[in-house]
């Protein structure tokens, strides 16, 4: 199960503090110089020249000071930059070697001397400058430390671990789904105690967060990050959508040619063995691992035709990485070869427990039998009206008559497909890992990175970037069906223009767009033969189904046994696939002692996720037979959701949901400059978050809390066609919508697939807080819309 969680519909934030604080600038990889002007006798000097000069591209900001004699200069790219000051009956200032960071306000005080203005005074700027302008709590990560720290496996995210109280969150679908190549294993990162997926991604001002897992949408290659900041608290009213910002800014070009090349290779040939490698185990595992990869940036030249210094830039960027293991994996857990031939002996059943049997007195009667705490628990039929169990043999084993076993209990007993035939390992069987098989993995990364920077005169700056990015893992199983093959191909467009209308007024605008997919599905599917072998009525298959899913109910398992961990796996494709447009416009106008930035920012996000299930998820605990593998046998689940189809269903249309998740917010942030020793840095964003809706339409609610329960529905046509099978009140969406504000707006479609198989999403609504879009369609409708909160289960099995 994936979830989205939102923060609610609307959102106002006031941002104050009365510190010398951070003036906003755009949710971008920007920054800010600031500085301060005056002679000698610290009087100060107005309507003094100042130019910023970028060193590497010779990009020239001309400004004057304000009455108080300071400046400010937003939306600068980070690099070295000059500043030069002039005025006249002084000499002129250069100061150089500043270097402004992603997010920085960086200041440059300057103390001009009397003289003419043809003399010049050079300046060293001090590396270690005390940041007085930034109330900004956070952890820059700067192109030095990405280029010169030790990283296995080249993970931007493990250097967000150098933030205090940054941790990694391993588990769930963060680690589970996502391809990621790093040494440390790292998935999910928590700062400062929030959620893993408490995190916001963007590079140059772009989203490339997955709303399904929480983590970016692909990996970066380290040589194409410039430097990222990771923001936690007291940032700009200019940022916003998630609690923690992680602002990634690209590398650009300059005026001088820069490359570099690499290759990574780890090769077991000649690796050292592990620690605690043992040789009696047999040879060292496989293992061929080559990282490598380019990049390259400088002016855009081409002799005889073209000369872009000054004025057109470029970086490309490709990093590879190829991965091959193999070797003996690590053990799982299977049935028996008896169990996978229907025999069950005592040593499996056991004995009656106190669990069991509700405390050490407790006892069961039937069929005309006591049955008290540590006797032998027999087999028994759970479609025998008296409840006897089967026929035990001499040795007190039990073997379930071939007439007993189910239509998938058959091609559960077929080797290879949920399990082998049986164990492979010495030593006792029951309940352990007992089952070694080879292991075999093939992983395959490409990115390519290029970004174009443009000078359009002396007020207009463009810069465009993108980024392909493709993902490729096989691994193999215990059986050929539980194979899986996962791709993650990303995509990443980002469009800026800068442009100055006055030395104090200056406008940046963004359009960007991200595609993220994740799709892992099974190395194969379920046969013709096979699907009219199970017997299902009417049942559809999605493309890539595979076979029925089975679990075991760890949780309350009657015998504790459970194999594989809990399950057999063979599901169907499962997918999450991110389409984002992320825009906004930003203006800062410096007036006297205020610097006034507002703007507005906008995410329109396609979410569309696939939870594989193949033919269904039958759940087992053995609560009918006192064996779970022998109730998967017989076919009596305690929990089912069969994927059918409906009278409003078209195999023809997708089965997923397609989620529509829009966000806007308008800001304003005023940085006053109330004197030389008092800044306060005033913010107020409003981020509106529109009603989620579905594609096609298909929200259902269900509603616990109303006489008898309750069904929301927001496809009338969905109502009228199943209004008779429905158990519980149901209302149409015209209802629905007047009293809840989370469900998409009534959109009919003529091709309507009813979803049913619900996974929860977070909602905006406080008192009712889910609603549930599901991944397929049912004809047996009642089973899966129960409105009572525990998981259905039927007094007598239903035979699957």
């Amino acid at each position: 199960m994936q979830r989205i969680t939102f923060g609610g519909l609307a959102r106002w934030a006031f941002l104050g503090s009365s510190i010398l604080s951070l003036p906003a600038s755009a949710q971008n990889a920007t920054g800010t110089l600031v500085g301060h002007v005056k002679d000698a006798t610290g009087a100060i000097i107005p309507n003094a020249d100042v130019t910023i000069t970028n060193v590497g591209t010779q990009e020239a900001r001309n400004v004057t000071t304000n009455e108080a004699g300071d400046y400010t200069v937003p939306l600068l790219k980070p690099g070295s930059y000059q500043v030069s000051v002039s005025a006249p009956g002084f000499k002129k200032e250069t100061t150089s070697g500043i270097v402004l960071n992603v997010d920085q306000t960086a200041r440059v005080e300057t103390l001009l001397s009397v003289g003419g203005t043809t003399e010049t005074v050079n300046v060293a700027s001090s590396a270690l400058n005390l940041d007085t302008d930034t109330a900004t709590v956070g952890q820059l990560i700067t192109g030095q430390q990405i280029a010169e720290l030790p990283l296995n496996g080249r993970n931007f995210q493990d250097l967000m671990f150098l933030a205090p109280g940054a941790v990694n969150n391993p588990g769930g679908n963060q680690s589970a789904g996502r391809l990621t190549i790093s040494g440390s294993g790292t998935s999910a990162v928590s700062l400062g105690g929030s959620r893993g997926a408490s995190e916001g991604y963007t590079v140059d001002g772009t989203s490339i967060l997955d709303v399904g897992f929480g983590t970016p949408i692909s990996g970066l290659s380290l040589d194409d990050i410039s430097e990222f900041n990771e923001l936690t608290k007291s940032y700009s009213a200019a940022y916003g959508f998630s609690l923690n910002q992680i602002n990634i800014t690209s590398k650009s070009g300059t005026n001088d040619f820069h490359g570099t090349g690499f290759e990574f290779l780890r090769n077991s040939a000649v690796d050292a063995p592990f620690h605690g490698y043992n040789p009696t185990n047999g040879a060292v595992p496989l293992l061929q691992q080559n990282q490598f990869g380019y990049a390259l940036g400088g002016p855009v030249w081409i002799p005889k035709v073209y000369n872009g210094r000054n004025k057109t830039f470029f970086f490309a960027n490709y990093e590879g990485f190829r991965q091959n293991t193999g070797g003996q994996s690590a053990p799982v857990s299977v049935p028996l070869a008896d169990e996978m031939n229907a025999k069950f002996d005592a040593n499996v059943l056991g004995n009656f427990t106190t669990a069991q049997l509700g405390g050490a007195a407790g006892t069961l009667t039937q069929c005309g039998h006591t049955y008290k705490v540590g006797d032998p628990h027999p087999l028994f039929n759970p479609f025998d009206p008296a409840g006897c169990s089967f026929a035990a043999a001499a040795d007190g084993s039990y073997t379930i008559p071939s007439g007993s076993i189910s239509q998938l209990g058959k091609l559960i007993m077929t080797p290879d497909i949920y399990y082998p035939a049986g164990p492979n390992t010495t030593g006792p069987s029951i309940g352990v890992q007992n089952y070694l098989f080879a292991s075999k993995g093939l992983f395959n990364f490409n990115q390519q990175n290029y970004r174009v920077d443009q000078v359009l005169g002396a007020k207009d700056l463009i810069f465009f970037k993108m980024t392909w990015n493709n993902e490729s893992q096989t691994a193999t199983s215990y059986t050929p069906p539980n194979a899986t093959s996962t791709v993650q191909p990303g995509y990443l467009y980002t469009v800026t223009e800068t442009h100055t209308f006055s030395p104090n007024f200056t406008n940046q605008l963004r359009v960007g767009y991200a595609h993220g997919k994740w799709e892992r599905e099974p190395s194969g599917t379920i046969t013709p033969a096979d699907i009219a072998s199970i017997g299902f009525p009417n049942v559809f298959t999605a493309p890539g189904a595979n076979y029925p899913r089975l679990e075991f109910d760890t949780n309350n398992l009657n015998d504790g046994l459970t194999y594989n961990g809990g399950g057999a796996f063979v599901g169907a494709i499962s997918s999450s696939i991110n389409q984002i447009w992320d825009f906004g416009d930003s203006a800062t106008w410096v007036v006297n002692r205020h610097t006034l930035t507002f703007g507005f920012s906008g995410r329109k996000v396609r979410y569309d996720p696939i939870n594989g299930a193949g033919l269904g998820r039958i759940n087992y605990n053995g609560q009918y037979s006192g064996d779970n593998f022998a109730d998967a046998l017989l076919g009596a689940g305690a929990a089912v959701a069969l994927v059918q189809l409906g009278p409003l269903s078209n195999p023809a249309v997708n089965p997923g949901a397609h989620l529509h998740l829009n966000r806007y917010a308008p800001y304003v942030q005023d940085d006053w400059k109330v004197s030389n020793n008092l800044t306060l840095n005033l913010g107020l964003r409003y981020e509106f978050i529109a009603t989620p809706f579905e594609e096609q339409n298909n929200f259902l609610w269900p509603d616990f809390d109303a006489a008898g329960g309750a069904l929301y529905i927001a496809n009338h046509k969905t109502v009228a066609a199943y209004a008779a099978s429905i158990p519980s009140p149901h209302r149409p969406a015209s209802t629905f919508l007047r009293q809840m504000a989370c469900v998409a707006p009534v959109r009919l479609r003529k091709k309507t697939l009813l979803h049913v198989s619900a996974s929860l999403i977070g909602c905006l609504e406080a008192t009712r807080p889910w609603f549930a879009v599901a991944s397929a369609s049912t004809s047996t409708l009642s089973k899966q819309t129960n409105t009572q909160p525990a998981p259905w289960v039927s007094i007598q099995p239903q035979r699957l």
